[in-house]
């Protein structure tokens, strides 16, 4: 069965009810019939009309959503850019804030830790 869109919908009981309504009617059920159906279309429409209202703002959202999580990537990359300038490539205290420390080049042997400088001996 093919599939009808909404609007192809309204619009052929629209058409039906206007037709329908210009033929005499006797039968009292099929008078019933096009009043349900007239009721049925105004909710129809009301029922489309927020549908396509929401998703408007469902875009809007989207859109809005991603443009902040963009900027908020932006600055934590600064942030992190920032703190391994504080704590050096190569610290592994850098790992909490999740950077991971450049690997060390041959030869080299890890930094001491700040502390160890302040002791007395």
């Amino acid at each position: 069965m093919p599939k009808v869109s909404i609007a192809e919908s309204l619009s052929d009981w629209e058409g039906l009810l206007t037709s329908a309504g210009s033929v005499p009617l006797d039968d009292a059920l099929l008078g019933e019939n096009l009043e349900e159906l007239r009721t049925l279309l105004e909710q129809a429409k009301e029922l489309y009309a927020l549908r396509m209202r929401l998703e408007g703002e469902r875009r809007a959202a989207a859109q809005a959503l991603a443009e902040t999580t963009e900027q908020a990537k932006t600055i934590a990359s600064r942030i992190r850019s920032k703190l391994k300038g504080v704590y050096g490539y190569t610290n592994p205290q850098i790992i909490r804030f999740g950077v991971k420390p450049r690997p060390l080049a041959r030869g080299d042997s890890p930094p001491k830790p700040a502390v160890a400088a302040f002791k007395k001996e």
